[in-house]
């Protein structure tokens, strides 16, 4: 599915083959796809930021927040953040 993917982000950015996908199912999916993985790192990166500033010290937490981190990049980067629950 990865493979799949990267070729389709390849394939329409190439100007010729947008004009056809400009607009349509194909170029939404992958916008989508990409905006919610990218709003959703951010999100958790601010969140763990206000947190280790206002909360109690993280410090007991932070081989399971690095483990759970980790885990969350592996999935996305194998199987995209549209595709993470399925």
């Amino acid at each position: 599915m990865d493979f799949l993917n990267l070729l389709i982000a390849i394939l329409i950015s190439v100007p010729a083959i947008n004009v056809y996908t400009h607009g349509t199912h194909i170029t939404v999916m992958h916008v989508m796809g990409t905006t919610i993985g990218i709003n959703t790192m951010l999100l958790l990166a601010v969140a763990f930021d206000v947190m280790k500033d206002t909360c109690r010290s993280l410090e007991p937490y932070r081989l399971r927040i690095v483990r759970a981190t980790w885990l969350v990049n592996v999935i996305f980067s194998r199987r995209g953040p549209g595709h993470a629950g399925k």
